[in-house]
């Protein structure tokens, strides 16, 4: 998915998102960040990278499975074809 800045920048080692937030929640996270002394941009990026990180586990698994599952199919496959060897 091209966005704006990278069809203008197709160099461009980042990419831009835009998220929406309730009035709530936006101040929360100012507060969160004034404390800690970060950008609002660089918390977020930080949060979001240990959510993919902590989530890229079980799609790891779940790669694991199946390609796991798709050798002992071919082994069975190549067993049924080839009986007394």
């Amino acid at each position: 998915m091209d966005t704006e800045n990278d069809v203008q920048n197709p160099s461009r080692s980042t990419q831009s998102r835009s998220i929406r937030l309730t009035h709530e929640i936006s101040a929360r996270l100012q507060a969160v960040c004034d404390h800690l002394g970060v950008t609002v941009g660089s918390y977020l990026t930080a949060e979001i990278g240990r959510a993919v990180c902590r989530d890229e586990i079980s799609l790891s698994v779940k790669n694991t499975q199946n390609d796991a599952m798709a050798m002992l199919a071919a082994a069975i496959a190549e067993a049924q074809e080839h009986p007394n060897e």
